[in-house]
Formats: C-alpha cells, structure tokens, sequence
C-alpha cells in the first residue's frame, strides 16, 4: 500500500530499506553511502526521473535508512515513486500517493476538514448561492407537480388544501379553522394537553412584577400578609405565615408604627 505524503512539503521522512549485499542478497548493508543522487524520483506524469533535491539516506539500523523529502520532492500531486540502488547493495523501490494538503492534513493528521463543494446536480451546474456557505434551494415540484411562482418573490407560497382528509376552505388569504370541543363548540382549558395547560400557566406565574418578584412571589406573599396566622405584633417583630402554616414567610422589623426591614421566604 502506497504512503501518504502532503505536497509541496519539507521535513517528510521515508524509509529506504532494508538494503541487503548485493553478491549473497541476504547480509544487512548498515554502511552504505547513499547521496541525494543515488535516490531517483519518479514524479506524476514525468517521462524521466530526478534526483532527490538534496541530503541522502542515513543508517538507522538492520540495513534500513531514512531519507527526508523537501517541498520540491513533493510538489507534484499524484504518484510518487523512490528508487535507490547504492554501490554494493540490492536495488531498492517504493512507491507514495502525494496529497493536496488539506486532503492530508485531513485524512492522516485529522487537524483540518475535506471540502466538498457541490458543483452539479443530476448533470446541471449548481448556480453560485447568494450568501456563501448557504445552500439555495429553488423548489420547483412537489410530488411530481411543478410548483407555482409565488406571489411575492422570495416568499414561499403553501396551500393548504386538506386537513386530516378533508377539503380545507377556500376563502381568499384565509384560513379556516373550526375548534371543535364536547361543549358546542367551547375551546376551553380541557381541549388542550395537560402539559400545554401547565407551562402557560407556569409562564405567567414566572412574569416579574417588579424588583425581580415574580407573580407567583407576589402571590405567596399577599396571600400570607392577608390570610396566613401572624405573631410578634405587639413586639416590634411581626412575623406572617405562609397559607399552608409551614413557614414564616414574612418576618419584619417594626417601630413606632413603621416597618423598617423585612426578610422574605420564598421557598
């Protein structure tokens, strides 16, 4: 299987080797001296071979070198192919795939994305979209029916012409609707879901009044100032309890008739 190597890139190493003797073809060469002139490139598409820019192969061990690949080496995408046949050792082949570096980067190093641009569809150009990065998608037939243009340019048109199976109004820019309910014709609160009950209910209990209380705040503690058991009036520290007669929901501090702080109990 072919290496990968990203185009016109320096500081790529390849491994040459092993090379072995050239008279027996099995003794490890771990001396060999290899020049950038004893490695030959086949670039993509070339009808000659080129020397290796420069620097030549050295030792690691067992008869198996390394060399490394400059930007010129690499600047043709495509095959790449190393041939080396130093003085004393059996010829030596490998073969490499040079990437765009975007396709490198990205499949081997994973630190960037592959780009994929839709040019055409079913055969026709993709004409250029009004905000780049944003498809535009021209709706010209639905279910087999070509759609009609719209009204207003730029502006969908929807008809409606069923709901649930049966025919809708045709009324002019408008939309019938008949909310029918058990009690002739009533919408009331049991038509809708119980969680659709709940969170309106809970919307308007979270609307601030003021001072961040919300509504459901206010409502705690007007219900305690107005209903709930009390003590400590005659003290000069009344204290208000919530409905339920579980908490203190208000506890104040008075004097000479006025109310000078008071502590709140939401919970």
């Amino acid at each position: 299987m072919s290496q990968f190597l990203r185009q016109s890139t320096a500081s790529q190493e390849v491994v040459l080797g092993y090379f072995v003797d050239s008279t027996d073809g099995n003794t490890e060469e771990t001396g060999l001296t290899i020049a950038n002139t004893d490695i030959k490139l086949h670039k993509h598409g070339a009808t000659t071979l080129a020397n290796k820019n420069s620097g030549g192969g050295t030792h690691i061990s067992n008869g198996v070198y390394y060399a490394v690949l400059d930007a010129t080496d690499s600047d043709t995408l495509g095959n790449l192919t190393v041939l080396c046949h130093p003085t004393g050792a059996l010829a030596f082949r490998a073969t490499f795939v040079v990437l765009p570096a975007k396709v490198f980067d990205s499949l081997v190093l994973g630190t960037d994305n592959l780009e994929t641009d839709n040019v055409q569809w079913l055969g026709g150009t993709i004409a250029t979209p009004t905000v780049t990065g944003v498809p535009e998608v021209d709706v010209t037939h639905h279910v087999g029916s070509a759609v009609s243009a719209p009204s207003v340019s730029g502006v969908p048109k929807v008809d409606i012409s069923h709901i649930a199976g049966a025919a809708n109004s045709t009324s002019t820019a408008q939309l019938g609707v008949n909310v029918v309910t058990a009690t002739a014709n009533s919408l009331n609160a049991s038509a809708l879901a119980t969680d659709a009950v709940t969170e309106i209910v809970n919307a308007v209990l979270a609307g601030v009044v003021e001072a961040g209380f919300t509504i459901q705040d206010v409502l705690k503690l007007v219900g305690a100032a107005a209903a709930g058991k009390s003590s400590g009036l005659d003290t000069g520290s009344p204290i208000y309890r919530n409905l339920g007669d579980t908490l203190n929901r208000i506890s104040a501090t008075a004097s000479a008739g006025n109310r000078t702080a008071v502590t709140h109990n939401l919970g």
